[in-house]
């Protein structure tokens, strides 16, 4: 079809389903590199972002309190009298230790790395728009394939973490230089402490601690790290744009620490294993935040577990600041590459990994000395990068054929439908289209079918319900329980009862107990449907085809054939040349624009086909039509003096 025809087709089925601007983005949700920049620019303009609520410094915790892993009850009370300082993630008042052993440049690197965090938290925390590419590349990449699930959990932690205007909760947030427990020079397979914090909720008030090691005052601070990334691709250097390795900051970990406040993670935000077995290494720096957001989610992977993970939340909201920052998308290591994700060099793991924080959990005035420690050798051994022993795999349970029911699609079934893209594209590639995101645990649109014209809804936590309106009163849908064996089995489904069988229903119960998938077609919003009901009066456009004979003239049969959402671009030929197999005289002929006919569904036709030929009474010329047409033979009548309408569905 030549691009004008296109162009006329879409703009008249406008009449009948009304034109909405559906934004497309160049970016590949499943490859989002194949839309990096060209060639490198020059200077980078960073994102608007709040005003800084940090330079005027912080107050000093009082006198009293001389031991904040066990304070004292005069410290608890004069803690909580004390007012007037800045209020930040989510109503925390930020103080030194009186004995907190920072000097200027320390303060100055806290107060940079809490404004840079309170950047990120910002920047970050409104929901995924499920028509962009960006974000779906990005919530899938550091959250899961499944992130709808966790979405708006995952929102609200970062709005909660980025909230400073009142000091709606009791607490402190406490800030130290001073290595309480000795515990800053210890290092494990290369990597070194950068800080370690632990929460105090005793019986008269509760508050943060947080100490940091000389390591985390020799990182970059945000602008530092834009500076030099800046500086790399002006001398056309993609490496530090491309790698999110390369762009951890001071404000990306304090944001780490920051997301273990009760105050924001609703539920409490840990440190997750990688494995939920609880061995190896805990799911920090970007392969392995990467690794939990994608493995199997039946071993642990996915959305719910990233939800709950400090360093899940530091990576996805410095990926989407650096993303928006530069144009190049910043992969983690092993990205697109599961199966080889745990091999790595040292220097590799070590630069993502190389500054590693450390939160002790909640403890009180019954906490020993000795827990204390106990947890902090725990956490030392999860700075280890060996990964838990490879669980023996149980074979799978084979996915069962399909059950192929309901009833035989019409002969004259559309065999294309416009989408908005500017093409038609048949039944079976918009099922996949379905399919390919219902598989991923994706459920809030389809790939260029308008959204007042289609519907889609989460079932039974990671599952899809999704529907096209294909018809004024027909749906096209698909169902599937969950990802486990999604792709198996909805494949089996399409190719056999809907492409070989061409049955309007086909389903599969399993193979576990719970798997349930389903497709088809049915009446819109019908029985069975639990998707929001599909209300717009459009729907998808497609062929539409309806015929008589016309004149009084005794030796000769005047046609005249409406035709919506087909053009040969050749003026009808391929109708006159499929006719011409008839050897019955094709005069007169005449293929023009035409939209004085009224489809039975309310469409309007948009070309009209008028020949004579000599009388004839054998259907040669009408199956004729239908061969070129592409309609189901013996369909398609044209009676005298009455248009016929051949049904579709």
């Amino acid at each position: 079809m030549h691009s004008s025809a296109i162009i006329q087709l879409l703009l008249s089925f406008a009449l009948v389903a009304p034109a909405v601007v559906i934004t497309r983005a160049e970016v590949d949700p499943d490859n989002p590199q194949a839309a990096d920049p060209k060639q490198p620019p020059k200077t980078l303009t960073a994102p608007s972002g709040p005003s800084n609520p940090f330079q005027s410094g912080f107050q000093t915790a009082p006198a009293s309190c001389t031991d904040f892993q066990k304070p004292s009850e005069s410290c608890l009370k004069d803690l909580q009298a004390q007012t007037g300082g800045v209020v930040a993630f989510s109503g925390g008042q930020i103080k030194w230790d009186d004995d907190n052993q920072c000097d200027d440049t320390k303060k100055g690197v806290y107060q940079t790395a809490m404004y840079d965090a309170h950047i990120l938290a910002t920047y970050a925390s409104t929901l995924p728009d499920g028509h962009n590419a960006k974000d779906i590349a990005l919530w899938k990449t550091w959250i899961g394939p499944d992130y709808i699930t966790q979405q708006q959990r995952i929102v609200d932690n970062l709005g909660r973490a980025s909230g400073f205007l009142s000091k709606t909760e009791n607490f402190d947030i406490i800030l130290s230089c001073k290595d309480t427990k000795g515990w800053c020079n210890s290092k494990k397979d290369g990597k070194s402490i950068g800080g370690y914090a632990w929460t105090y909720n005793g019986w008269f008030g509760w508050y943060y601690y947080i100490t940091m090691c000389p390591p985390f005052f020799m990182m970059d601070n945000m602008e530092q790290k834009i500076t030099q990334i800046e500086s790399d691709l002006a001398k056309g250097d993609t490496t530090t744009a491309r790698g999110a390795d390369w762009q951890k900051h001071t404000g990306q970990y304090i944001l780490h620490e920051m997301m273990h406040l009760d105050s924001v993670g609703k539920p409490h935000i840990l440190d997750e294993k990688v494995d939920p077995s609880g061995v190896g290494p805990s799911a920090y720096g970007p392969r392995l935040v990467y690794k939990l957001a994608n493995r199997p989610l039946n071993q642990g992977g996915g959305a719910t577990r990233a939800s709950t993970n400090a360093d899940s939340y530091a990576w996805f909201t410095n990926s989407k600041y650096f993303w928006d920052l530069t144009g190049y998308f910043p992969a983690p290591p092993s990205y697109r590459n599961m199966a080889n994700i745990d091999q790595f060099s040292s220097e590799d793991e070590v630069r993502a990994q190389d500054v590693w924080p450390f939160h002790l959990g909640d403890i009180d005035q019954d906490t020993s000395e000795d827990e204390v420690k106990k947890r902090f050798d725990a956490g030392v051994e999860a700075m280890g990068t060996t990964a838990p022993p490879a669980q023996q795999p149980t074979a799978p349970k084979p996915v069962p054929d399909p059950t192929c029911g309901g009833s035989n699609l019409n002969g004259n079934f559309p065999p294309g439908f416009a989408l908005s893209d500017g093409q038609f594209h048949t039944a079976k590639d918009i099922l996949y289209r379905m399919r390919d995101h219902a598989c991923q645990g994706i459920c809030s649109s389809i790939n260029d079918v308008p959204g007042h014209l289609s519907a889609a809804k989460v079932q039974n936590t990671n599952g899809c319900e999704y529907a096209a309106k294909i018809a004024t009163d027909k749906e096209l849908y698909l169902y599937a329980s969950g990802t486990q064996n999604c792709y198996d089995a909805t494949e089996k489904l399409i190719n056999q009862c809907w492409d070989s069988e061409k049955k309007d229903a086909g389903w599969i119960n399993g193979p576990n107990d719970n798997e349930f998938y389903q497709v088809g077609f049915r009446a819109v919003n019908g029985d069975g449907s639990k998707h929001d009901p599909i209300t717009d009066a459009g729907f998808l456009g497609h062929r539409h085809v309806a015929c008589q004979r016309k004149g009084s003239n005794p030796f000769a049969d005047q046609y005249e054939i409406y035709i919506s959402g087909w053009d040969d671009a050749n003026y009808g030929k391929s109708i006159q040349s499929a006719m011409g197999a008839c050897k019955l005289s094709v005069t007169s002929w005449k293929f023009e624009d035409f939209d004085g006919h009224g489809f039975a569904d309310g469409s309007k036709s948009q070309k009209i086909a008028k020949f004579n030929t000599v009388l004839s009474n054998g259907g040669c010329i009408e199956s004729k039509i239908e061969q070129a047409l592409g309609l189901g033979a013996g369909g398609l009548d044209c009676p005298y003096n009455k248009v016929q309408e051949p049904g579709q569905f």
